[in-house]
């Protein structure tokens, strides 16, 4: 539901171009759930480096406007609120929002917040682009998805594939087919043993002729038989127990046998075909390996390989004989070879014999392991400053983990596990951390966390650093411990805008800083830790500034703009990281700073 103008005590109207055209903002919407589901219908909509001008007039004196951008905006009119969230109070006068020049707004989606008393009002606004950024944007989205998706994809492969090596290294419809078997492996063998002798039947009443003096009860259908059939003293038709294993769910555990038999045939036959490629890669390999040391690293770890494919298939050869013995059952025959029914039996869920080998056969016939994730990330998704956020956390997780070697131990994502039949991924929530391991060194990486003010509120593994400027919430937030002693932080902002507009080197000299200017000097600059080269208990080096460095990240159109580069004076990088580019010159950043941590810790720690 929309909000008209005419039930509000206040009128938003912008003033866009060199030709000043008047934009009133009419449609709100009165909380952030309706926010999103009208998202696709913005409320106002601009294109990027276009001149803004906004009047924001309210019968409320105390009424607030919120907007993405205000913050970049000097004058009298820009406040900053409790939670340093720069709004804009009520007046006649006109204010000058952005020019071409000082344009903080990438295209996208963003938000416009009033608040008058009580009454939260929301309105979407676009910006569309110039150039070639809408697509960037849908890279942006796609890389977010792709990148939480392999993350969680990882960690499952590693669940399931406890203490196997070079994982990384087996196909994927491998690896997840010996997964799958690996899991179901123990509760199949045991409900297959069970089900060889004591699978479900049901007892049916027959009837045969046999000779009266064996014959033992009788019933009606005896007495029938004997008035029409005179003809045949000694003879009685009488009944008999029999039992019937032809029940519906005995029709599924035989064609799920013969569909497991037959994919498992599959699994082993590819496994062959993929040991050959491997001998013959290593084949190929061996007249280099007497002078390259490279290649004969690569052949060793390819002989692994081949040791680990045969472990696959002595694996594959124990379900394999399992589900044949099966076959030689004495009730086997006799279940009718009508395929499945056209429902699951319900025996097949609360029978856990049956549920057993129904799960395996289930999961097996996936292709790929089922990913979804937390209907709420969507929401998150539409933002497109936090989705910059969201994937520049997500893409430093990637590269640590995957281009610098940490292993995840926990935290958001990583302490994760199976809803029902799939694995669902959590959204991303303020403070959310994840733990990462690589030898000596262990890191916490925060998302969107508040920093303490005070040492009193800090503590060893989550808050170890305190700040002494009110500047205290980065989007990211890296500690580093080596040895289990605390070494440092990063503290990493994401600038979704162009350096230009958040960053004036003349000003750097002069009291007329921007907000975000000063923001970023005082993550470098103005942070303490009473657990810095200390133990748990606090020892202090007050000397030492915890925080390492401070990041600005922000993206770029083109590989050409990319960068990073350093301010000494204030402990200040400025890095580039930009979705469908290459962005490996953010893995030498953290390299660089994994080596200057442990360096400074070498100079400083008092052994």
């Amino acid at each position: 539901m929309d909000t008209q103008y005419n039930e509000r005590s206040f009128r938003l109207v912008f003033y866009t171009g060199h030709l000043r055209i008047e934009r009133e903002v009419t449609r709100f919407y009165p909380s952030e759930e309706a926010f999103y589901e009208n998202i696709d219908k913005p409320s106002l909509s601009l294109i990027e480096h276009m001149s803004i001008s906004i009047r924001f007039e309210s019968d409320d004196p105390t009424a607030r406007l919120y907007m993405y951008g205000l913050d970049t905006v000097e004058g009298k009119m820009v406040e900053e609120d409790e939670n340093f969230e720069a709004y804009l109070s009520p007046s006649s006068e006109e204010l000058s929002l952005f020019t071409h020049d000082s344009y903080p707004l990438i295209p996208g989606v963003y938000q416009i917040r009033v608040h008058v008393g009580e009454q939260i009002y929301y309105a979407p606004f676009v910006i569309h682009a110039k150039g070639i950024t809408n697509e960037q944007l849908t890279i942006m989205r796609q890389e977010l998805e792709e990148t939480i998706r392999g993350l969680a994809l990882d960690l499952i492969r590693k669940r399931f594939a406890q203490g196997m090596r070079l994982q990384n290294m087996i196909p994927p419809e491998l690896l997840y087919q010996f997964m799958v078997l690996k899991k179901h492996y123990e509760p199949v063998m045991a409900a297959l043993n069970d089900l060889y002798t004591r699978i479900n039947f049901r007892n049916r009443k027959e009837y045969k002729l046999d000779r009266e003096d064996r014959a033992g009860e009788t019933d009606d259908v005896t007495i029938r038989h004997m008035m029409r059939y005179p003809g045949k003293p000694g003879y009685r038709m009488v009944p008999y127990r029999r039992m019937d294993y032809d029940l519906p769910e005995n029709r599924w555990v035989k064609q799920m046998i013969r569909d497991l038999i037959v994919r498992i045939n599959e699994f082993e036959q590819s496994i062959e075909h993929y040991r050959s490629f491997v001998a013959e890669e290593i084949s190929g390999l061996q007249p280099f390996a007497a002078y390259q040391d490279s290649t004969r690293n690569t052949i060793q770890e390819k002989q692994k390989v081949l040791e680990l494919l045969d472990d696959f298939e002595e694996f594959v050869r124990k379900v394999r004989a399992s589900l044949n013995l099966m076959t030689t059952a004495h009730w086997y025959e006799e279940i009718a070879d009508q395929g499945y029914a056209s429902h699951v039996s319900h025996v097949l869920i609360s029978d856990s014999r049956y549920r057993a080998l129904y799960q395996m056969y289930r999961d097996f016939r996936q292709e790929e392991l089922t990913v979804d994730f937390d209907p709420y990330m969507s929401y998150q998704w539409k933002r497109s400053d936090i989705l910059y956020e969201m994937w520049g956390f997500t893409t430093l997780l990637k590269l640590l983990i995957r281009e610098l070697g940490f292993t995840p131990t926990g935290g958001w994502l990583f302490s994760q596990g199976f809803t029902g039949d799939k694995w669902l991924i959590p959204h991303l929530p303020e403070d959310a951390q994840v733990r990462l391991q690589s030898g000596d060194l262990s890191l916490t990486v925060t998302y969107n966390s508040v920093i303490p003010l005070t040492s009193d509120e800090t503590d060893f593994e989550r808050n170890p650093l305190y700040m002494t400027d009110t500047h205290n919430r980065p989007d990211t937030r890296i500690n580093f411990y080596l040895d289990g002693i605390y070494a440092g932080t990063l503290l990493i902002d994401y600038k979704y805008r162009p350096r230009n507009n958040f960053w004036d080197q003349i000003k750097v000299r002069t009291i007329y800083r921007s907000r975000e200017m000063n923001q970023l000097i005082a993550y470098g600059s103005n942070s303490r830790s009473k657990f810095i080269y200390g133990d748990q208990s606090g020892s202090d080096y007050f000397g030492i500034v915890p925080v390492y460095e401070a990041w600005a990240i922000y993206p770029v159109k083109d590989e050409m703009k990319s960068e990073n580069q350093k301010l000494d004076d204030f402990s200040l990088r400025f890095i580039t990281m930009s979705p469908g580019l290459d962005n490996t010159h953010v893995v030498e950043a953290l390299r660089d700073a994994i080596e200057g941590i442990r360096e400074r810790m070498a100079r400083f720690h008092r052994v």
